[in-house]
């Protein structure tokens, strides 16, 4: 048996009804206040006691439901309008959200979207809202150009802060062998990760214009179908070089004997 629940007036949950109407409530509250016990009034209203109680208490105190029953996902056309002309008028910085996340200030990310919608409405819409309101912002941008990092310089005490200038035993540490190779340390490493995101960004490159290409030494009358299938070569082991042809037995049924199509053996009965 389902239980049949209250839902305060101007509300309405997914897949639930309003059981009770406004009047049938107002009752419900003056008989309760009359001392009649929460079973029979939920017997003559074919409600459960649950039901009644839970009227009762969010009648007591509002406030305790408010945010567990709102509809803090929902936002109004007039919302999203606001809230899309915002992302395309307006950047990060200017509601000092360029903090959150890690992309650049300049750029909206879903993350920042969500803290938007929380500054602005108060709420936290769902995610076919967000994806609608935000759009083409969601999809990868472009990599930007990389700068290999600068070589340590000489050490110049010119080059310190007054404060740290000051400071007799953090210029005996500078000017000690041993910074020098930390800083010298630090350049390797950094140079190490710059050639590595240099040779990802390439890959991306050739990956994304190898869709776009053609066979060498083809144009496009020359295209036929023949190029497209050849069989494909492969370097591991095991992996066809070409599309096995219909009942061909691949794998390890490739050497058992009998046709592909022959009939399985009949089991004995015991």
């Amino acid at each position: 048996m389902l239980c049949r629940k209250v839902v305060p007036e101007g509300f309405r949950l997914t897949g639930q009804k309003t059981i009770l109407t406004r009047e049938q409530r107002e009752e419900v509250l003056r008989r309760l206040a009359t001392g009649e016990t929460q079973a029979s009034i939920a017997k003559d209203f074919n409600v459960t006691r649950a039901a009644i109680s839970l009227l009762k208490q969010r009648t007591a105190n509002p406030e305790r439901f408010a945010e567990k029953y709102g509809l803090k996902k929902r936002l109004t056309a007039e919302e999203i309008t606001t809230f899309k002309q915002t992302l395309d008028q307006t950047l990060p910085k200017d509601h000092g959200l360029d903090f959150v996340g890690h992309a650049l200030p300049k750029f909206w990310t879903m993350e920042r979207g969500y803290a938007l919608a929380d500054k602005l409405f108060g709420k936290e819409p769902s995610l076919r809202i967000m994806k609608e309101c935000m759009g083409d912002r969601l999809t990868r941008r472009p990599d930007g150009p990389l700068a290999p990092p600068d070589p340590p310089g000489p050490r110049d005490i010119r080059r310190l802060p007054p404060e740290l200038a000051a400071d007799k035993s953090f210029v005996k540490y500078y000017m000690s062998p041993i910074a020098l190779q930390i800083e010298q340390r630090e350049y390797e490493l950094a140079l190490e990760h710059y050639h590595q995101q240099l040779a990802k960004q390439q890959q991306r490159a050739a990956a994304n214009t190898a869709d776009d290409t053609l066979p060498p030494d083809m144009d496009d009358e020359d295209w036929d179908d023949d190029w497209a299938t050849q069989p494909i070569k492969t370097s591991q082991p095991g992996l066809l070089s070409q599309p096995p042809l219909p009942g061909q037995r691949i794998g390890k049924h490739a050497k058992s004997k009998g046709s592909p199509f022959t009939k399985p053996k009949r089991r004995k009965k015991r």
